[in-house]
């Protein structure tokens, strides 16, 4: 085989690797771009497989963060915690992405993990309540899981003969 011919034969393999490596590239941003359009029309549920596909093929912060979300407001807490360890693991999560991945683990039971985000984001974000009342609700978690919070409950002058149920806070009573 000529020298000529075998260096065109092999800028050509070389040339079609660069190709075909790129295609991967922009079939992942295809799918983020598509999946970016359902999640801001709040089509969450049709957006998760989209972002999913493209996280499977490649890393994306920004659609790490749109999947947790996804999962966060369509209430898939399994999802949520997932989603927000992921973002959390890369070490650039914003204050906002800690509780939101506390919040989760405390609906899925992981009271202690809930707390040491609870409490981290409340470092990050000391003006913000959220955080301490988060280690508070892990906090009476435990406590009700240990038997109970003491409690009385009785008919009031106001009561009828039917079933009502309506309780409300009044400073700190119920």
């Amino acid at each position: 085989m000529p020298a000529n011919r075998t260096i065109s034969l092999l800028c050509l393999l070389i040339l079609l690797g660069f190709l075909t490596r790129g295609t991967g590239v922009y079939a992942q941003s295809a799918l983020v771009g598509r999946a970016n359009k359902l999640y801001e029309s709040l089509a969450f549920h049709e957006a998760i497989p989209l972002y999913e596909s493209a996280l499977e093929k490649r890393d994306n912060l920004q659609a790490s963060i749109r999947l947790a979300d996804c999962y966060r407001l369509t209430s898939d807490n399994p999802g949520a915690e997932r989603g927000y360890a992921r973002v959390v693991a890369t070490g650039m999560a914003e204050p906002q992405h800690l509780l939101f991945y506390a919040q989760a683990l405390l609906r899925n039971g992981k009271i202690e993990e809930a707390r040491k985000q609870f409490e981290a984001y409340s470092i990050l974000r000391p003006e913000d309540t959220r955080g301490p009342f988060g280690v508070d609700a892990c906090n009476l978690w435990e406590q009700l899981a240990a038997g109970g919070i003491p409690c009385r409950i009785s008919n009031l002058n106001i009561n009828s003969p039917r079933s009502e149920f309506g309780p409300a806070m009044l400073g700190k009573q119920l």
